[in-house]
């Protein structure tokens, strides 16, 4: 499979206009297909120390930016990109990771 080259990422932040955490937030959650606790998302953030809920909010935030994408596209909901699962975390729905791991030939989302 296909490593998402750190190149791949800057473009895909680009093209959703994600801020440099929420860059963080999404590598981290395409880098392995495995559920992700908020907490251990937030140690990926060079120099932060953000709490659960500050996680929560650049998900949140990250959500809103595809949906907007997939609305213009037509697609699915963005809800469908990022899972979330109460006591296990988040992790990217297994088409979205294959679709970014596959940039930019798929065009995500």
């Amino acid at each position: 499979m296909n490593k998402l080259l750190a190149t791949d990422m800057l473009e895909i932040a680009a093209e959703f206009s994600l801020t440099p955490h929420e860059t963080f937030v999404l590598a981290t959650l395409v880098s392995d297909d495995r559920w992700w606790p908020t907490w251990e998302i937030g140690l990926k953030i060079p120099g932060s120390h953000a709490s659960d809920r500050t996680m929560k909010v650049h998900v949140h935030r990250i959500r809103r930016k595809l949906r907007e994408r997939a609305l213009k596209r037509g697609a699915m909901s963005a809800d469908d990109f990022i899972e979330g699962q109460y006591g296990k975390g988040y992790r990217i729905s297994p088409e979205t990771r294959q679709r970014l791991l596959n940039w930019p030939t798929s065009q995500a989302a």
